[in-house]
């Protein structure tokens, strides 16, 4: 080793000891700040290194990180004594004059005389040159680098101004699409407004109806009644003509008689006056007296005759005004009556006229309904239009997304690629190949593998371009923030506490594989970096994925099983769909279906959700969608076992009270009556809206009788169609009556058994954020959900008169086997709210 020069009188003055304190105050600076790359090639010149201790320094397993091998090197130094202190410095005056600047406190000074003569003039030239030549050729790199950045740059600004304008006509579209949303949610509005206008209408027909049956019933009563007193009238008439026509016969006969009778007397009278004025009046005296007497007492019994006439006609005269005294009455009541029947006829007219104005109406509002649905299809069809080009654009930004990063990774990769040939021809030409383990990345971000860069390079290849990488990654980093902000994750997962295990070494992979180039066929991942280490893969059958596809006709791609009990499974796929492309499996259990994944209020949860309910939501996918599923294969798989071997026939099992008696109407029919409780075992049976049920046995709680019975909506529409017959039953025949129990609730309210009365949640039930109805409507429940409670011990129940009830009652609490309770009389309210309650 040569011998040491007075270059710098002050640094070889000091002791080995002072000189290696003086390097190790500032040995944190020096760990974190320098690359041991760089100053090995002076150190193996000033002969305080040799290629086996360099080769330990750069290689080694145990040394994963930059500071741990410049800390070695700093410690084999430190054994070199006065001669490795003094090259280590030399070394940075010539590399890094700052960190000796540091250190020393004096300038560095780089002529040949300043150094010491651990290393000859010729070999300290030569390493010059080659320091030189290689600093040269890595600016000629630099430089053409720099014009490929500023052309990708100059790319980049133009795809970034063309994502830009896409985005802007991205934004218009949503803008648009909402504007739309807005304008359905606000015509359905108005349509639930024109429905509840069209309820009020009808109930008010139907008011209007029973009032025109009532006034019709009093029409016929009073009509009747008018009918009977006209005959009792005309009878009377017929009466008194007939008594006036033979009175006034009879008097007008006897009348006759007299006056015929009298004109005889007369004429006899004034004959026997001619006859005693002719003859001697003393002869006839005695003969004509007794004539005389005898015609005298034949003129009064005509006048008592005559008297008796008389009076007899003023009788008759009498009851003649009385008659017609009660046929003016009776007229007058006609009157009134005949006033009142033409009022009650301008009444119904009227009536007749507002259900004409009425049925008008509900055709005009009918109109408007059916036009505002059509409207309501065309925007729906427009929005759908609008999803699609908005899914096709993102898609778009997408692909360019991923085009950009992989040309950044290609060009990155080029750069290494050329960079590491370079050293490898100058520096390492002979190096000796060391198997290695895999190893994770570093916590600073330097790759620790066999087929890394040398630290000098890599630092000097970095620091040229570190203004266009920071630009670009800045540009990356914001159009996949914008990205990710717009577009929904395809698949979601549960985080759960050993996810967190890799982390740290799984971001520092994607660190790694972001500066890779993964669209070059011919690049070789092994050398270039080792594979990162990732914990093993583990099924967590508790955790929920969410899967986003094409669910278009979703129940063609799939086919389900189960019910509300057991929840619904995926029981088939189809080869091929979109659903066999995301890797859905029978025996996945699905959690819930989001419609629009844009708009979580259109999320429907299916656990606890019956086979039909499942069916009908699941049926209205036709789209893009997003499952929420679970792989719970022992659940599905005893679900098989049983629905095999006849123990089960679905998944649904629910107890219901109904309110209304309904005949058996199909063949296999169960007929049920008011207050009837079933027990539900499939909601699909056969295939087919309808469901099988036993009738449950009040007593022994157990299944009895079983048989199919009308699902939800049916018994609904039986149930309006029974309460409207016995409305209709004052006016029409007499029908018998149906058992009815009417029982309404809130529909907006959640509810296992109207979950899909339209299908799926109503309109109700369709609450988004940007409507919200205020008001909520009622619904007739022809069934009620009942709970079945066990008991375990029954109580009995005594029915005792009051007075004994009372003596009972003290002596059985003086016992201790029993407890009084408070006694009250339980109210109208509290049963039927009861009732209602199930």
């Amino acid at each position: 080793m040569a011998t040491q020069s007075q270059a710098d009188p002050e640094l070889m003055d000091l002791e080995e000891e002072e000189l290696w304190e003086i390097i190790n105050k500032h040995r944190c600076k020096i760990v974190q700040r320098l690359s041991p790359g760089r100053l090995t090639p002076y150190l193996r010149q000033a002969k305080v290194l040799d290629a086996m201790d360099e080769e330990e320094i750069l290689h080694c397993v145990k040394f994963s990180t930059r500071a741990m091998r410049l800390g070695h090197l700093l410690d084999l130094l430190h054994t070199r004594g006065k001669n490795g202190a003094i090259a280590f410095l030399e070394s940075l005056m010539l590399v890094y004059p700052e960190i000796y600047t540091l250190i020393t406190g004096k300038e560095s000074n780089k002529e040949p005389n300043s150094l010491t003569r651990l290393i000859e003039s010729s070999q300290l030239s030569v390493l010059l040159m080659n320091t030189l030549s290689s600093l040269q050729e890595e600016l000629m790199q630099e430089k053409q680098l720099k014009g490929t950045l500023v052309r990708h740059l100059h790319k980049m600004r133009e795809k970034q101004q063309q994502l830009k304008e896409e985005g802007e006509c991205m934004r218009s579209i949503d803008g648009e699409n909402q504007r739309l949303r807005r304008e359905m949610d606000a015509q359905y509005q108005m349509l639930s407004k024109l429905k509840d206008e069209q309820y009020e209408l009808s109930m008010r027909y139907s008011h209007a109806l029973q009032e025109k049956d009532a006034v019709q019933s009093k029409n016929s009563e009073l009509q009747e009644q008018f009918y009977s007193v006209k005959e009792e009238l005309q009878r009377v008439r017929m009466e008194l003509q007939a008594a006036q026509s033979s009175a006034n016969r009879i008097k007008c006969d006897e009348y006759q008689a007299l006056q015929k009778e009298n004109r005889t007397l007369k004429e006899m009278l004034e004959g026997q006056n001619k006859l005693v004025k002719v003859d001697e009046p003393n002869k006839y005296s005695e003969e004509t007296l007794p004539n005389s007497d005898e015609l005298m007492t034949q003129l009064r019994t005509a006048k008592n005759i005559i008297a008796a006439g008389e009076a007899s006609e003023k009788l008759w005269k009498e009851e003649k005004e009385t008659i017609l005294q009660e046929c003016r009455h009776l007229q007058n009541n006609y009157d009134i009556l005949k006033k009142k029947t033409e009022a009650f006829h301008d009444h119904v007219a009227e009536l007749q006229n507002e259900r004409d104005q009425a049925y008008r109406a509900r055709d005009m509002v009918q109109a408007e309904i059916s036009q505002l649905l059509n409207e309501k299809d065309s925007l729906r069809k427009q929005v759908m239009d609008h999803t699609e080009c908005n899914t096709e654009l993102k898609q778009h930004i997408r692909s360019l997304e991923a085009q950009l990063r992989i040309w950044m990774m290609r060009k990155d990769t080029e750069n290494q690629d050329a960079a590491e040939h370079t050293y490898s021809c100058q520096q390492f030409k002979h190096q000796r190949l060391v198997r290695m383990d895999a190893i994770g990345p570093s916590d600073d971000g330097d790759k620790a593998s066999p087929g890394s860069l040398p630290e000098d390079l890599a630092s000097q290849a970095n620091s040229g371009h570190n203004s266009c990488s920071s630009l670009h990654d800045e540009y990356i980093s914001g159009l996949t923030k914008s990205c990710s902000s717009e577009l929904p994750d395809l698949l979601e997962t549960e985080r759960t506490e050993t996810d967190f295990e890799y982390e740290a070494e799984y971001k520092k992979g994607l660190e790694v594989l972001a500066n890779m180039d993964i669209g070059d066929r011919s690049f070789d991942l092994g050398c270039h970096m080792s594979p990162v280490r990732r914990r093993y893969a583990q099924r967590m059958s508790s955790r929920v994925t969410s899967i986003a596809f094409q669910g278009d006709d979703l129940l063609r791609q799939i086919s389900i099983i189960g019910g509300n009990r057991t929840g619904i499974f995926i029981h088939q796929v189809t080869q091929r769909s979109a659903a066999d492309e995301m890797s859905l499996l029978p025996g996945y259990q699905i959690m819930a279906v989001d419609f629009d994944v844009m708009n979580p209020a259109y999320k429907v949860d299916l656990e606890g959700m019956t086979f039909e309910d499942a069916h009908c939501t699941l049926n209205r996918v036709n789209g893009f969608c997003c499952l929420s599923v679970r792989c719970n294969m022992d659940e599905y798989r005893k679900l098989l076992n049983n629905m095999e071997s006849g123990m089960l026939s679905s998944g649904d099992s629910f107890y219901v009270r109904v309110n209304l008696s309904m005949a058996a109407r199909v063949e296999g029919g169960l007929q049920v009556k008011c207050g009837d409780i079933l027990h539900i075992t499939n909601t699909m049976y056969n295939n087919r809206c309808q469901w099988f049920a036993h009738r449950v046995n009040p007593y022994t709680t157990k299944d009895g009788e079983a048989g199919i019975i009308p699902n939800y909506r049916q018994a609904q529409q039986q149930l309006i169609t029974s309460i409207q017959r016995m409305t209709w039953q004052n006016g029409m025949p007499r029908m018998p009556k149906k058992h009815v129990r009417i029982i309404s609730t809130d529909r907006c309210s959640s509810h296992l058994l109207w979950t899909s009365l339209n299908c799926g949640t109503c309109r109700c039930e369709e609450p988004t954020a940007s409507s919200s109805l205020g008001r909520s409507c009622l619904t007739l429940m022809p069934y009620t959900v009942v709970t079945q409670h066990k008991i375990g011990v029954p109580r009995p129940v005594l029915l005792v008169p009051s007075l004994l009830g009372r003596i009972l009652s003290d002596k059985l609490c003086t016992s201790k086997d029993f407890m009084r309770c408070d006694t009250g009389m339980c109210c109208l309210t509290r049963n039927i709210s009861s009732c209602a309650g199930g």
